[in-house]
């Protein structure tokens, strides 16, 4: 009876984690949501990297297997790190890896696990598997960044063949001998961070008339390329000029059919643009107006000066606007107060700084704008449901 009411509860809990997963999938939640429901639920919220890993059988879906193969890989992710694994409906697996190691011993982590799953679905299912990493982030709300990723890294296998895998690499430019023009990706992806639909569709133009100019320089198969790598970059540009940090729902568009219709210069503007004007509506990204002008100088104004005392007042002030009114406008820009959001941002670099083996807890606590340790203690237990000490010996280096 006991063992019984143990599995239920894990179920349940583990329905809970697979509910809020799918959220921060879909992009339901802000930074300071993702974190709130993450600490509720007992998930690794601030100090950890985070990716999600795609799993495919080439022959068969895995999810027709007799195994439970979401179980199989969640087994082996918590032996690296925080994991968490689901069948998702197009018979894909999705596995999600957090651990608080660097970025270099994470990438090798990341593909160690992927590597030890595949030998081991492979020989549960006696058939071959692809997969596909996505790329590494930092903060729970913008894990659909990783998966967006990975979905586009494992549809490589559309162009080179399954039985492998295929792991996120930062968009990068073509080949050496395929002169793209570099220089107006760049002006594309600063217009998509800066949420202005019409200039961006512009710089589409321009790439088009650029890449006409080449003629038979180029190959069918060098548009997908281009179209396949930025299509990544763009969707990291428009998470960034979401207000809620948050990022592409590409439902409704599929990548593959859209690869398979580029072959030109033409047909590679036609489906960039249906992409980009996808994202947009996706999040629905507007113009920027004097208000979120505002907001953004309060944020950049607590990014840079969260060591020093700032009230309301101050930042109203800097706004020009009243007490009041610049509250409304600030959680329903961001979407959560102000005095949360300078905590937040206190408490990440005094984690970053706990990294430190050499500072002092009170110089920390001094660092982010605390003059009384105590306080900033308290404050950091609330946070993060630890103490600044415990998290420095137990979580910061408990997997070095």
């Amino acid at each position: 009876m006991e063992k019984r009411t143990l599995d239920s509860g894990m179920q349940i809990v583990e329905l809970r984690w697979e509910h809020f997963m799918l959220g921060l999938l879909s992009g339901s939640y802000n930074a300071a949501g993702a974190r709130r429901e993450a600490t509720r639920l007992g998930i690794p919220a601030v100090g950890h990297q985070y990716a999600c890993i795609l799993f495919s059988g080439d022959v068969t879906p895995l999810t027709s297997s007799l195994i439970d193969p979401a179980g199989l890989v969640q087994e082996i992710l918590r032996k690296h790190g925080w994991g968490f694994a689901f069948a998702l409906p197009n018979s894909y697996i999705l596995g999600i890896l957090s651990q608080s190691d660097n970025k270099t011993k994470f990438d090798r982590t990341l593909f160690h696990t992927a590597e030890e799953i595949k030998a081991r679905l492979e020989l549960a299912t006696e058939e071959t598997v692809t997969v596909g990493t996505g790329e590494i982030t930092y903060e729970l709300s913008k894990l659909s960044n990783s998966f967006v990723s990975a979905k586009l890294t494992i549809e490589r296998k559309n162009y080179t063949g399954g039985d492998r895998i295929y792991v996120y690499s930062e968009p990068r430019s073509p080949l050496p001998d395929c002169p793209y023009p570099l220089p107006l990706e760049k002006r594309l992806s600063s217009a998509i961070r800066q949420g202005s639909l019409i200039d961006a569709k512009d710089i589409i133009s321009d790439i088009e008339a650029e890449l006409e100019k080449m003629g038979e320089a180029l190959r069918p198969a060098d548009y997908k390329f281009f179209f396949l790598e930025t299509v990544i970059s763009l969707s990291s540009g428009l998470a960034s000029a979401a207000k809620t940090g948050r990022v592409i729902n590409s439902a409704g568009l599929n990548i593959f059919e859209m690869i398979n219709r580029i072959t030109d210069a033409k047909s590679y503007a036609e489906e960039s643009s249906a992409y980009i004007e996808s994202l947009f509506k996706s999040v629905g990204t507007k113009e920027k107006s004097k208000k979120r002008l505002q907001i953004e100088a309060a944020v950049n104004y607590i990014n840079t000066h969260y060591a020093e005392r700032i009230t309301l007042d101050d930042l109203a002030e800097l706004c020009e606007l009243s007490t009041s009114y610049f509250c409304k406008l600030f959680k329903s820009e961001i979407g959560e107060s102000f005095a949360d959001y300078l905590t937040w941002v206190r408490m990440e670099k005094a984690i970053e700084l706990l990294r430190d083996p050499k500072m002092k807890i009170y110089e920390i606590s001094e660092e982010v704008g605390y003059s009384d340790v105590q306080y900033f203690n308290k404050v950091f237990r609330d946070t993060t449901g630890v103490s600044p000490s415990f998290y420095r010996n137990h979580l910061l280096y408990s997997s070095d």
